[in-house]
């Protein structure tokens, strides 16, 4: 069952999901013992999910968890029904409970800020204030050192307050994601640098225009008004 499981290990990451499938359904007719049931379900469960099919995929990741899964993959387990749920649409109060327990749990705190990232994820399309909520959580946990999911959490930042038209908070958002999410590279890092340079120019020119605006709306006033202005700023 070892050789086949490990078999299967790495024709997941090559990407070759039918042989992976077959070199499975091959280890299923062997004897497992608790660990090895577990890893085998997981992948498993990783397979279809990757093939969409969610239901099937999260039966098999629930099927994953016994008294001997490790609190590591426990974790990822429950975090990838969570994301499944997701995907599938059907049951996305479901995910959001999933993904806050997981948060909750203490035996799962050095997970906090990625449990954190996928819920943001998930809130984001319904109630982006929520999911900006979130990632300031995610990026302040103090238990994270974990810099690539700082920039994920800043990435996302980001993309929230550029859709919401806040400029200069996308900017600042997507310099720290720059920063922290170079080495090694996110996934989404040309849209973060393309982003980031074009916000640039757009903040630039927005503290040009309010500064022309303000100076046009000084000189509308009175010397007396002018003077109670320059009082207050001393």
């Amino acid at each position: 069952p070892e050789l086949l499981l490990t078999k299967t290990t790495i024709l997941l990451k090559q990407d070759n999901t039918e042989d992976a499938i077959n070199s499975l359904t091959a280890a299923s007719k062997l004897k497992f013992n608790l660990t090895e049931k577990a890893r085998a379900e997981y992948l498993l469960a990783q397979l279809l999910s990757k093939k969409k099919d969610f239901k099937s995929s999260n039966e098999h990741f629930k099927k994953s968890i016994n008294k001997k899964t490790s609190d590591e993959m426990r974790f990822f387990a429950k975090m990838s029904i969570a994301e499944n749920a997701a995907k599938s649409g059907d049951d996305m109060r479901f995910a959001i409970n999933q993904l806050e327990k997981i948060i909750k749990d203490s035996k799962y705190e050095k997970y906090k800020s990625q449990a954190l990232n996928t819920l943001a994820l998930i809130q984001a399309k319904e109630n982006p204030s929520k999911a900006i909520s979130i990632l300031k959580e995610s990026i302040g946990n103090k238990d994270n050192q974990d810099n690539f999911l700082k920039a994920i959490a800043f990435a996302e930042l980001g993309s929230l307050y550029y859709n919401s038209s806040e400029y200069k908070l996308s900017k600042m958002a997507y310099d720290s994601a720059s920063f922290l999410g170079s080495n090694p590279p996110l996934e989404n890092i040309y849209e973060v640098n393309t982003r980031k340079d074009v916000l640039s120019y757009v903040v630039n020119n927005i503290d040009i225009i309010q500064l022309q605006d303000s100076l046009l709306n000084l000189s509308k006033l009175s010397d007396k008004e002018k003077l109670a202005i320059a009082k207050k700023a001393i």
